[in-house]
């Protein structure tokens, strides 16, 4: 869900198939404008926005049932807070493979999140080379996300994993791969979303307009966008060629049409997907 004027937020519960309410952190006022960055960090969702880094309780209240507002889902302040501000900025993120330490860069800085520590670190000045979410492949030894690079929109990015406790200062060795994903100079291109399936499967969810719909965009000011979208879906695995370059396997492509169910415009047409 984007940031609304509204106070809370519905949570889907995959085993009860039943929905709960949770409500944005209080601190700092109740409702959210701006999009925040939300990261699974040892087992626990957190939030991260201007100057707080909050994570959710892990009790969730009963189903069915009736509880005043302090007695349901809670969120708690969670060590120092982030070095940085206005999450817009934040390029990539990547938890590291020991599973409490979460590596973000912001603008052209890079950071870790420490939860045994509760505390940040600075790594410099570089960016990790993805745009958006990356994710450890074990198979791969390497993070493994969408370059954000002009010249490799559109193609995956690698980048070697380095231990969290070292003091990193400068961009680990990475590569761009092989094979081309999508157009992202393509007038239909709305966004495009990365998600790891496990065991190098991966799935790439890309929104575009329609044929007819294609030339909206440039009135979006106006409050004219494409109404009628293309979903396409492409799942594929990963792996190192004989020459050590990163390439695509057994890749599978879907294509599907919507329709918005409202009116208003999605300022960012980036499609939101994600793994259960």
């Amino acid at each position: 869900m984007q940031p609304s004027p509204y106070p809370a937020f519905p949570v889907f519960d995959v085993q009860t198939k039943a929905l709960a309410v949770c409500p944005w952190p209080r601190r700092g006022g109740n409702k959210l404008f701006a999009k925040p960055l939300f990261a699974c960090v040892a087992g626990s969702l957190n939030l991260i926005r201007a100057g707080q880094f909050d994570m959710l309780s892990a009790a969730a209240p009963p189903p069915d049932s009736t509880y005043p507002d302090d007695a349901a889902w809670s969120w708690s302040r969670t060590g120092s807070p982030p070095p940085f501000e206005h999450c817009y900025c934040t390029w990539a993120s990547a938890l590291h493979p020991d599973g409490r330490t979460l590596f973000v860069s912001h603008k052209r800085s890079t950071f870790s999140f420490d939860t045994e520590s509760r505390e940040w670190a600075s790594h410099g000045n570089w960016s990790l080379p993805f745009k958006g979410e990356a994710y450890f492949d074990a198979e791969l030894d390497a993070w493994v996300g969408l370059c954000c690079h002009e010249g490799g929109l559109g193609y995956l990015s690698c980048c070697d994993v380095v231990p969290a406790p070292a003091d990193l200062r400068s961009l680990p060795a990475w590569k761009l791969g092989k094979d081309q994903l999508f157009d992202a100079g393509s007038r239909r291109h709305l966004g495009a979303t990365l998600v790891c399936m496990g065991s190098s499967r991966y799935c790439l969810v890309e929104s575009l307009a329609r044929d007819d719909e294609e030339d909206l965009r440039r009135l979006h000011d106006d409050g004219y966008y494409p109404h009628r979208r293309v979903l396409v879906v492409t799942t594929f695995g990963l792996k190192y060629d004989g020459q050590g370059d990163l390439v695509t396997t057994q890749r599978k492509v879907r294509s599907y049409e919507m329709t918005d169910a409202h009116q208003l415009p999605d300022p960012h047409w980036k499609p939101v997907a994600f793994w259960m």
